[in-house]
């Protein structure tokens, strides 16, 4: 903006991993055969012209952007002006008052001391497994100098990389013979077992085993940004989590909500809240809340319909800012309601309603997921399906999940076990409550906020 004196720029849209559609819903395709959108940006130098950000948007089918763009001159392509500022200097038609009352909120990583990127194994066919079992029979081959490197490699495409060599690991894996086989929350609702070490994984994420594994403890995993078109990108866990936990092409971040220290004759727990923030919410409620209390209006809050729309753009670009209500009586409500969803959320207490029940003979084997809308049922192989399963609730997503169609998608060509069968009606239950729970947080959070809106 400092070298050119004009910046014109015609976004093109078109974006389909974002989903896009054209401001009155109808289709939006892309210029090319590819997914990413398409912009055209003039920069101009000329001395003694108007300085300026120019933004003009072409949406509808491709011939028709291309008889637009043929047919038009830039001058007389109708465009706004913007005044992009700083952090992000955004070429978007933006409300800096809404900006501004956006950035009253505290930032996630202003409230939590630790916070870190969920684990990443980049070889998650050996590294995770639906069954103990399953994972302890690898682990058992992986030890087994009857077994060749090349047999590994071959049976679970194994590869070494900058941070991973399989005969160092294997050689690692004999000589510790320590055991991280453990539960992980995998994605979301969808919990597997995991060899949870540098023996198996490129970054198993230091903090992750010091506050998560093996510990009781709550967590709280956001994006940092996402390109996706509606923010829906939270989920509480109690075990360690994948980068890719809630949307695998923007890593989730984790945040436990306390922390545990060594102290040579037991552990030490302490929340983890940065010291400014606690004195803060100490301070503006004349109350010293427990950490589970400000974990649940934190939930609330990022859960709230009203607060997802009015801050799409914020929340796409950076971690989510937290706003907090003036009133004790209005921190309070929402505290209730985000923490009875935290505990529907990892399914401690889920109001039962009778959802995705198992109906038909057959084996258990997954072959094919579809949803029919008419039957209000989840089919997964010709005889056997789950019923009822309202369209909403099949339609529920967080962050890049579909959730009930990813549990069961993942599980192609496996039979269900009988404690797959029930867990599937008990996240049905758990969606739906939800649903029902958005709507009471967010006549909770506009209450506490009237002034927005």
């Amino acid at each position: 903006m400092r070298s050119f004196e004009r910046i014109l720029v015609v976004d093109l849209h078109g974006n389909s991993k974002k989903g896009e559609r054209a401001p009155d819903g109808s289709k939006d395709e892309n210029v090319f055969d590819i997914e990413q959108g398409v912009a055209i940006s003039l920069f101009v130098k000329k001395r003694d012209l108007e300085r300026g950000v120019w933004r003009a948007d072409i949406w509808g089918e491709r011939l028709d952007k291309y008889r637009v763009v043929a047919d038009s001159d830039i001058d007389r392509l109708s465009r706004t002006m913007l005044a992009p500022d700083g952090p992000d200097y955004l070429f978007l038609s933006e409300s800096k008052q809404l900006r501004q009352e956006y950035e009253t909120g505290v930032q996630i990583t202003q409230i939590f001391k630790v916070g870190v990127l969920g684990f990443q194994s980049h070889r998650d066919d050996f590294a995770i497994s639906f069954a103990e079992k399953e994972m302890r029979r690898r682990l058992a081959e992986f030890v087994n100098p009857a077994v060749t490197d090349d047999d590994l490699s071959r049976r679970y495409g194994l590869k070494d990389n900058r941070d991973w060599s399989l005969s160092h690991a294997r050689k690692a894996a004999l000589e510790e013979q320590n055991d991280g086989v453990m539960k992980v929350d995998y994605r979301p609702f969808d919990t597997r077992w995991g060899e949870f070490s540098e023996i198996a994984m490129d970054y198993p994420r230091r903090e992750l085993l010091d506050h998560v594994a093996h510990r009781d403890n709550q967590c709280l995993n956001v994006v940092r940004q996402t390109k996706a078109r509606n923010w829906q990108h939270v989920l509480v866990s109690d075990k360690p989590t994948p980068a890719g936990f809630i949307e695998i092409k923007d890593g989730s971040t984790v945040f436990p909500l306390r922390l545990f220290r060594w102290s040579g004759t037991g552990d030490e727990v302490g929340e983890n809240f940065k010291t400014e923030f606690r004195s803060f919410v100490d301070s503006r409620y004349a109350r010293h809340y427990l950490p589970e209390e400000i974990l649940g209006y934190i939930y609330a809050v990022l859960h709230a319909p009203f607060y997802r729309t009015r801050y799409s753009e914020f929340l796409r670009t950076n971690f989510p800012r937290i706003p907090f209500a003036e009133m004790p009586a209005d921190f309070i409500a929402l505290s209730k309601l985000g923490w009875q969803l935290v505990d529907a959320h990892l399914l401690r207490d889920v109001p039962q309603r009778g959802f995705a029940q198992y109906n038909g003979k057959g084996d258990h084997a997954v072959e094919a997921v579809r949803y029919s809308q008419v039957e209000q049922a989840i089919w997964i192989n010709a005889s056997q399906r789950f019923a009822p399963v309202p369209q909403n609730v099949w339609d529920f997503h967080i962050g890049g999940y579909r959730v009930l169609e990813k549990y069961l998608k993942s599980r192609k060509g496996r039979k269900l076990s009988l404690d797959e069968i029930n867990h599937v009606a008990q996240v049905a239950d758990s969606l739906a409550f939800t649903i029902e729970q958005m709507a009471k947080i967010d006549t909770a959070y506009k209450a506490a906020f009237p002034d927005r809106g």
